[in-house]
């Protein structure tokens, strides 16, 4: 009598029937289905926009540069709240005007925000005066800038603030 060995069948003489799946074959089959189902609802997960949280750090740099803008150039830099914007305006002889050279912050659709300066909440047509803008803040050539307080929410109502430009805090 002849014994021979395969991979999943022992043959003793007369050939065996393999009947069903292994349970490693079982456990094989689950383990994937399991990782392409992760892989599927992660990439079809209509959240995968950036955090609030992150969002609040790019505004930070964002605002930390033109804090530098103004002291590398010694002009004043002012800020506008516009509704889908936040537009920066350079000092010059003639008044407040857009620069080109300075980089506009666009909101974020998911974003909402409410800008209070020295405790007043302002709207964004309270920049527009006399058909031109007024700064709503200011950073000035020494590297001082003006009180403010920058109030981030989103659609599912975390809040977070940005009062100045080093402290970042949640509103519970």
């Amino acid at each position: 009598m002849v014994v021979m060995v395969c991979p999943l069948i022992l043959v003793t003489g007369k050939r065996k029937i393999q009947q069903g799946f292994t349970l490693i074959e079982l456990m094989l089959v689950l383990l994937l289905m399991g990782i392409f189902s992760t892989v599927v609802v992660v990439n079809l997960n209509p959240e995968r926009g950036p955090t609030l949280a992150s969002q609040q750090q790019e505004l930070l740099r964002y605002l930390r540069h033109l804090q530098q803008e103004a002291v590398f150039k010694t002009q004043a830099v002012g800020l506008v709240l516009q509704p889908e914007q936040l537009t920066p305006l350079m000092l010059s002889e003639k008044g407040w005007a857009v620069n080109s050279q300075l980089p506009i912050f666009k909101r974020p659709e998911s974003v909402t925000w409410m800008l209070s300066v020295e405790g007043e909440l302002l709207s964004e047509v309270e920049a527009l005066v006399d058909g031109e803008f007024e700064p709503q803040v200011l950073f000035f050539s020494d590297g001082l800038y003006s009180f403010f307080r920058l109030e981030l929410s989103n659609e599912t109502d975390e809040v977070l603030n940005i009062e100045n430009l080093f402290l970042a805090e949640r509103k519970e």
